[in-house]
């Protein structure tokens, strides 16, 4: 059987519910196979890219990683610069894990980029996008969720069910990674790893949320909601917040696990990571549902402060851009949000579906779409009087089809 539609039962297995939301079972196994886009012949990814020096880098549909020239002086037939190709089999090479970068811990100026493949592999590459190594993680089953680095250590769970923990061995300028440790969950693990001093704390399919020791993978305590997790956790102080797939918003205390507060205003799942504004003590998340949820925190305790409307299913992962949040949604839009009141500024029509996180960096918006293209958007005003409008400052497209792709997409903004 084809390991993808392994991957999608197994999931299906692992959602205990209650009878009052059983229907969320069918529920779910659909919405897998469409949101995710993974199908029987070839999954998709969405990967959210970074900016390293004057290039961005992301992951593409076609199962590589590109570094894209960011000035706008730059024409787009010139504009990529390097490209990786991922190793797996041919029809398993997808990026669903955003890109992450970590510097040698001895060398500043020696950076990597870090990532997870669906074709169950680990990489790391230089920034002139050179391996420097790639490992089947387990048993090389797909790998979603993205990885995080903390102290020449890679933290990454699987859809096997396990969170793995790869110690980066450095030589020179060699690098190798090796297993550290492995801790079995019971359910797949699509969300990304988050670590706070001497805890990994991830959350699995099997509607637990996991403490771990960094150092040996043994767990401290775990929390059982009624939904599977597939969002990373958010630390505050002594507080750990995060989303369920059974619609509420929790609030634990780290060390120990005991519950402290639910927030249980939203009517969708939690699908894309939560953002914290420490300065107005607000956490930002998107529901599933099409809704944005402003989340006021103190001490643990929740309060809501708004909610947005948006229409439309939204996977993607926020943005905060001075006084707005940008939001990508299923209708193939970039809306700006008012921190302070919710209300939407003008959008801008991408023509193409996001999935892909949304990259602000220096005023300039990086996005990912399902039509092959990364555009940058400037936000105008940035710094000074910021009004939620964009300007596109160019668009790539990583199938290198250009002529058609021009034609059939003309500028969104």
């Amino acid at each position: 059987m084809n390991e993808i539609v392994k991957s999608l039962i197994s999931c299906c297995r692992v959602i205990r519910v209650s009878k009052r939301k059983s229907i969320l079972l069918s529920l779910l196994a659909g919405f897998l196979i469409t949101a995710a886009c993974i199908t029987p012949d070839r999954p998709q990814g969405w990967s959210k890219g970074i900016v390293i020096g004057d290039k961005y880098y992301t992951g593409t549909l076609e199962g590589e990683v590109v570094s894209l020239a960011i000035s706008p002086k730059t024409e787009d037939i010139d504009r990529e610069i390097h490209r990786y190709t991922l190793k797996g089999q041919e029809g398993m090479r997808a990026i669903y894990s955003d890109l992450v970068v970590s510097s040698d811990l001895s060398n500043e100026s020696s950076t990597q980029v870090f990532f997870s493949g669906y074709d169950g592999n680990l990489y790391v590459l230089s920034e002139d996008l050179v391996e420097l190594d790639h490992i089947q993680v387990g048993d090389g089953s797909p790998l979603v969720g993205t990885v995080t680095v903390v102290d020449d250590v890679v933290f990454l769970g699987s859809s096997n069910s396990n969170v793995y923990a790869f110690q980066i061995d450095r030589d020179g300028k060699k690098l190798s990674l090796d297993q550290k440790w492995v801790f079995s969950t019971g359910g797949m693990i699509w969300s990304r790893p988050i670590v706070s001093q001497n805890i990994v704390y991830i959350g699995s399919l099997d509607h637990k949320m996991y403490a771990l020791d960094k150092n040996t993978g043994e767990e401290l305590w775990s929390f059982e909601t009624n939904g599977g997790i597939v969002t990373a956790g958010l630390i505050e102080g002594n507080d750990l917040y995060f989303g369920s797939l059974d619609t509420v918003f929790y609030s634990l205390d780290k060390n120990t696990g005991e519950l402290q507060d639910k927030y249980e205003e939203a009517s969708g799942w939690y699908w894309s990571d939560p953002i914290l504004d420490e300065k107005e003590n607000t956490i930002f998340i998107a529901v599933l549902d099409g809704r944005v949820h402003a989340i006021g925190y103190d001490k643990g305790r929740f309060s809501s402060k708004w909610i947005a409307e948006l229409e439309y299913k939204i996977v993607s992962q926020l943005s905060l851009v001075d006084s707005w949040i940008a939001v990508a949604s299923e209708d193939g839009s970039v809306v700006m949000v008012k921190k302070d009141n919710g209300k939407s500024s003008r959008r801008c029509r991408l023509n193409s579906e996001v999935r892909a996180g949304i990259y602000h960096y220096d005023g300039v918006l990086y996005v990912g779409a399902y039509d092959h293209s990364v555009r940058a958007l400037r936000v105008l005003g940035h710094k000074e009087k910021p009004d939620g409008r964009f300007q596109e400052v160019w668009t790539y497209f990583t199938n290198r089809d250009y002529t058609q792709a021009f034609d059939e997409h003309p500028p969104a903004c």
